[in-house]
């Protein structure tokens, strides 16, 4: 099970990647989702019955009918006031609203990284989970001129409550839940008035099912319906597949985002990344995002980017926290150094310090690219990665005045980190350099920013941490390799290999070259001998480790190659042959491992390219010949016991099912 992709939404896309601004609104369905809980409005009710006489719950009861918007809104207008009346108004609401708090990490995290794109995120929840999750304040139709001024981007994004929230810790209760509050916010100018502007920009409606016992969200698509029904303004309604749609306004759209909950947080991921690459120019200003995980383990260049997700991140606390106070300064701009070895993981420090940040922070490693930033609108409170500086001092000094530029007259904080290598120079002539490359005004305000004299520098992980560090890399590592009975014993004995191939290197590192990435290509290089290894020098590990990976590449390029030759080109053999059975109106399938074992028989035979029609024709030859005498067959499937000899096609009809009455001269 997987979630829709945007693309299939060509709409959704349009809106999403050039609309300046996204409002995402968030229904009771949401908050459901956000906390482990299931308060939806019937249940809130249903749970300040308890507080009331039985005349009264009776009473209740019979107001509560079929649970219809209007009688929802009629059973709560009589609940809360009877709560009022009996004093125990503020003992429910606590023990309800104020008790909620967001569990779910995973909606959470989609939640957050829609916030860092500096989308606006509107609720007509009492709740402040939202708050909670982005890690910011709220603010509610009463005070329009403060949403206006959020909805301009004048002042730092907060949540907007179009209905009211409960705060009792700061004294806050404007929620809208009855009768005479809902005709209250219709004789509202500025309620209206901030609907209305919301309705300027595109509205993904976030309800997660929950609109038909959500009177407050019903109500709004009302409204939406009969007083922006005619506007351009697109409007788009997550729901997965099976969910029952409520009346939506014209200009409305269902969106489907997969066929369970757990394909929405893919789905507004999705949405985040469109809308980052919108608000920042992704590819031109950005070159590593810490939103978007890389996983690429099969390669060794993959394996040893910092970026790679395949190895967990260990260790390094006091050292984010200490990046966590350089943010916290007062100081609009700042900026700090970190400096350590080449391979000591400053860059990967940084990447996974990003990942924790508050959410009304954004930050990105940067290109070094003055005319992209020029693009650049701050949209929140920004961190800037550069990623080394030495050689390239002027390229840095340009982008970095160009930063400057940009958030001189914007309301949010810049904060600028600079990675280098210690020993990579003295004297900090990289630094000297790169100031040299300011204008004098930028120069002046780049000296009287910086955050500390004294830089970041990072040591090597401790003895305990990087045993932790170990056992992570062989978590991830030893998967990718064959199974062999040594391979076998290392996966059921984890711990134990990673104390012997701690042992061993310290036994023939250096010192100076103790850092997680030698530390890293001495575990591959160790599993690749069985154990049985003693270097001499770093030089060794290094020569070691590139003809392990040059002969594993021989293999791996070669078959990739032959599978991309099998499939992508116009006139490709796998294409070919598709047409060749679509003309009898069959589809064929050759699968993943299918390519796979035709692309490594051509290695094995030696053949190359141009042994691949043999392959394919001695695999399917039998099949063309058969396949007329077959009746009712839609598809056939082709796998990797067929390429080896060791199976038959398999054939199916229309209804899917297999069918099992095949000439056996086949």
């Amino acid at each position: 099970m997987s979630a829709i992709s945007v693309i299939n939404y060509p709409q959704l896309m349009s809106a999403v990647t050039e609309s300046p601004k996204i409002v995402y609104l968030c229904g009771a369905g949401a908050s459901m989702s956000l906390g482990a809980h299931q308060l939806s409005w019937t249940r809130w009710i249903l749970e300040g019955k308890k507080y009331l006489t039985v005349p009264e719950q009776t009473q209740l009861e019979q107001k509560i009918g079929a649970w219809s918007t209007s009688e929802l809104i009629d059973a709560a207008t009589y609940l809360l006031a009877g709560l009022k009346a009996a004093g125990c108004y503020t003992e429910f609401m606590d023990q309800t609203m104020g008790a909620l708090h967001p569990v779910d990490r995973t909606f959470q995290d989609a939640l957050q990284k829609i916030w860092r794109a500096g989308d606006l995120i509107a609720t007509t929840n009492y709740d402040l989970q939202l708050e909670e999750t982005v890690g910011s304040t709220g603010i509610s139709y009463t005070t329009p001129a403060d949403i206006l001024s959020v909805i301009r981007g004048k002042t730092e994004n907060k949540v907007i409550h179009l209905h009211g929230r409960y705060d009792r810790e700061n004294g806050i209760d404007d929620i809208i839940a009855d009768g005479p509050q809902y005709q209250s916010i219709l004789d509202n100018s500025g309620a209206q008035f901030i609907q209305n502007l919301l309705s300027t920009y595109p509205i993904v409606i976030v309800g997660c099912g929950g609109t038909v016992e959500d009177p407050n969200l019903a109500g709004f698509l009302s409204f939406a319906m009969e007083k922006l029904g005619t506007s351009d303004i697109p409007y788009f309604y997550l729901m997965k597949k099976g969910d029952t749609a409520p009346q939506l306004p014209g200009n409305a759209a269902m969106i489907y985002y997969g066929e369970d909950y757990v394909d929405l947080p893919q789905f507004l991921d999705e949405l985040s990344l469109l809308r980052l690459q919108r608000r920042v120019g992704l590819p031109a200003l950005i070159s590593v995002n810490p939103y978007q995980e890389r996983r690429t383990a099969t390669s060794a260049f993959g394996r040893m980017h910092f970026a790679n997700g395949f190895l967990k991140f260990t260790g390094r606390e006091e050292e984010q926290e200490t990046l966590t106070q350089f943010l916290e300064e007062d100081k609009k701009f700042s900026w700090w150094i970190i400096l350590g070895e080449g391979g000591m993981g400053k860059s990967r420090l940084v990447l996974e310090w990003l990942k924790k940040m508050p959410t009304h922070w954004f930050g990105y490693f940067a290109r070094k690219n003055a005319d992209a930033v020029r693009e650049f609108s701050p949209f929140t409170d920004t961190v800037v990665i550069f990623d080394y500086v030495l050689g390239q001092e002027q390229l840095c000094a340009e982008t970095i005045t160009a930063y400057l530029e940009r958030f001189y007259d914007s309301p949010y904080k810049l904060r600028i980190l600079l990675l280098e290598r210690h020993r990579r120079t003295t004297d900090d002539d990289w630094m000297l350099g790169m100031k040299r490359g300011m204008d004098s005004e930028a120069r002046l305000e780049f000296e009287a920013a910086s955050y500390r004299e004294q830089a970041l520098y990072l040591e090597n992980l401790g003895e305990e941490d990087e045993l932790v560090y170990t056992e992570n890399y062989l978590e991830g590592y030893l998967p990718l390799l064959e199974k062999t009975e040594f391979i076998l014993n290392c996966i059921g004995h984890r711990q134990k290999t990673a104390e012997e191939i701690q042992k061993s290197y310290h036994n023939s590192v250096a010192a100076d070259c103790d850092r997680p990435l030698y530390l890293s290509m001495y575990i591959e290089v160790w599993l690749s001998k069985e154990g049985h290894m003693k270097l001499n020098s770093t030089e060794e590990l290094l020569s070691e480790y590139l003809n392990k990976e040059k002969n594993r590449w021989s293999l791996l390029l070669g078959r990739e190659d032959l599978v991309r030759i099998l499939t992508e080109p116009k006139n490709a053999l796998v294409k070919q042959y598709q047409k060749l059975f679509d003309f009898d109106d069959i589809e064929l399938e050759l699968t993943d491992d299918a390519l796979n074992a035709i692309a490594a028989e051509a290695i094995a035979r030696k053949t190359g390219a141009r042994g691949l029609r043999s392959i394919m024709e001695g695999t399917l030859m039998d099949t063309m010949y058969t396949t007329p005498s077959v009746e009712n067959v839609k598809k056939i499937v082709v796998d990797a016991d067929c390429v080896k000899g060791t199976a038959k096609p398999r054939f199916y009809d229309a209804s899917g099912k297999e069918i099992t009455n095949v000439p056996q001269g086949i």
